[in-house]
């Protein structure tokens, strides 16, 4: 899963996003130009030293990003579609891009796209911050993916399964650690959903 932004313009969001994805295991394309320098303070603040476990790669124009990603499909977010990215069906390869700030993508870019999402919102207001937009955005692909390079880990030092299967009843509970094991798991008939470990822990422990 990669995470793409057209043009930045804000260090101080891109900065949230490679610290996003240092924490989530997912890279991040930069594609220029940027509304700052590279080297602005203002990146590495927000970023801190997580910057330093995050992979980041800077693309001169749209069309050398584009030639990078190959098969992958490019999953445009923006306010101007009308399909919920909580209906739409991700897959681990997929690379979700996010417009600049201030205007989006132009057209041809949104054409280049394989998808268009958005991601649902009071009618009110306009638009959401481009940070907390991609937040939001990778936490929903990774949970149908499976895709989260990590673990919850407990008080006691133990580590948490990522994800807990829960049967309709409600009264059988099986932990599923990795997300191989998520990938290769066979949902019984009686299974409903998948809830985040953290959600299913017990608060006490």
């Amino acid at each position: 899963m990669r995470v793409a932004l057209f043009e930045p313009e804000i260090a101080g969001n891109v900065g949230a996003i490679l610290r996003l994805g240092a924490c989530l295991g997912a890279a991040v394309d930069l594609i220029e130009p940027m509304g700052f320098e590279w080297d602005d303070r203002r990146v590495r603040r927000t970023a801190m030293d997580y910057i330093d476990h995050v992979t980041i790669v800077r693309h001169a124009g749209f069309d050398t990003f584009r030639a990078t990603i190959q098969s992958a499909r490019l999953v445009l977010f923006t306010t101007k579609s009308n399909r919920s990215a909580y209906e739409f069906g991700f897959t681990a390869d997929d690379v979700l891009l996010f417009g600049k700030e201030s205007a989006g993508v132009p057209s041809s870019v949104a054409d280049a796209c394989h998808a268009r999402v958005r991601l649902p919102m009071r009618p009110q207001v306009r638009s959401m911050n481009l940070a907390m937009s991609a937040a939001l955005a990778l936490g929903e692909a990774l949970r149908q993916t499976g895709s989260c390079r990590g673990e919850l880990v407990t008080r006691s030092g133990h580590a948490r399964p990522l994800f807990v299967a829960l049967t309709s009843d409600l009264r059988s509970a099986y932990p599923i650690g990795s997300a191989e094991q998520l990938q290769s798991w066979r949902i019984a008939p009686r299974t409903i959903f998948l809830a985040s470990a953290r959600e299913y822990a017990n608060h006490g422990e």
